[in-house]
């Protein structure tokens, strides 16, 4: 059996050749919100774009000091992934009479990640699973959270009473989606950009529907009819336009239909809405008297990880 030996702190872990694609020095990494500490993030390796974990995190190995190491390229069946390790020992030939198949180590998370150990060189080298090493570790999340769903027609029923939660007017990014007018405040929303194709990613990206490559870096992407609206496009088509928001300090991609433009409101103007306060900040309105729906792009976008998670 070929194996591929590489360090992680200072324990020695071995993987199937057969399941390294390749070794790749570091490169810059898109951060994921809300997914597990051992997801690194995306990054584009010659093109493809790869969900990247942090072997240190994800094995439970103490690290002591900050290191950039390298990083392997894992690829088992339909799944990819980016392991970041400390380095790269060597390839060797192991017999598989000579590994001793075992059920639990201390520095491992997960049982189903150990295939086995074996000497080498008087060191003890354990045998990782592949196929377990590439999925990521669901959040830890309220299961009872459920995706936000709004119905053309429906926002006005669910009307509380105005409330002044800012200073006086404040300025708005204002976009349409599925006959719904919604606004983002201007300070929440990085850019505005065409959509340009979207890659779409395996099951290990814990529900994640696509990437797009926004001035070469990987930029993680919802669409507002999965979001709000439990949908997706036309064959699966992008929207025509990209909000480039934060969220949980990492840039994520607010797909829409249209941008109807900036427009400023009144404080006065904002009409709290009940039931889903932690996502949806309320109405304002227009001078023509049209309704708007003004979005958390942080908390919307958190749900919706929270609802692909618990699939």
């Amino acid at each position: 059996m070929e194996i591929v030996i590489f360090q992680v702190g200072q324990c020695l872990y071995g993987i199937d050749a057969e399941a390294v694609k390749e070794v790749i020095d570091p490169v810059p990494v898109t951060a994921l919100p809300f997914v597990s500490v051992e997801v690194d993030g995306l990054i584009n390796a010659a093109g493809r774009i790869v969900l990247q974990i942090d072997a240190a995190r994800r094995l439970n190995v103490p690290m002591l000091y900050q290191e950039e190491g390298v990083v392997l390229i894992v690829a088992t069946g339909q799944s990819e992934c980016a392991c970041r390790v400390s380095r790269i020992i060597t390839r060797a030939t192991i017999e598989t009479k000579n590994i001793s198949y075992v059920a639990a180590s201390e520095f491992v998370v997960s049982d189903h990640l150990l295939m086995g150990e074996f000497c080498w060189n008087d060191s003890l080298v354990t045998v990782l699973e592949p196929r377990y090493l590439l999925r990521e570790q669901p959040m830890k999340k309220n299961r009872d959270e459920e995706r936000v769903t709004l119905l053309p027609g429906t926002i006005s029923h669910v009307l509380l009473q105005p409330s002044a939660i800012h200073a006086p007017d404040f300025l708005c990014i204002v976009f349409s989606c599925h006959n719904e007018l919604f606004a983002l405040r201007s300070g929440d929303v990085a850019e505005v950009v065409e959509s340009g194709d979207l890659i779409r990613l395996s099951e290990n990206f814990g529900g994640l529907p696509g990437v797009m490559l926004l001035r070469g870096a990987p930029l993680p992407v919802v669409s507002m009819l999965s979001l709000f609206f439990d949908r997706y496009g036309d064959d699966g088509e992008p929207l025509p336009f990209t909000l480039v928001v934060s969220a949980n300090d990492c840039r994520v991609g607010l797909q829409v239909d249209r941008i109807v433009g900036m427009k400023r409101f009144a404080c006065d103007s904002l009409l709290r809405i009940g039931g889903n306060q932690d996502v949806l900040e309320g109405l304002v309105t227009t001078q023509d008297g049209t309704q708007v729906v003004l979005v958390r792009p942080a908390s919307a976008v958190m749900k919706y990880w929270a609802a692909a998670h618990s699939i």
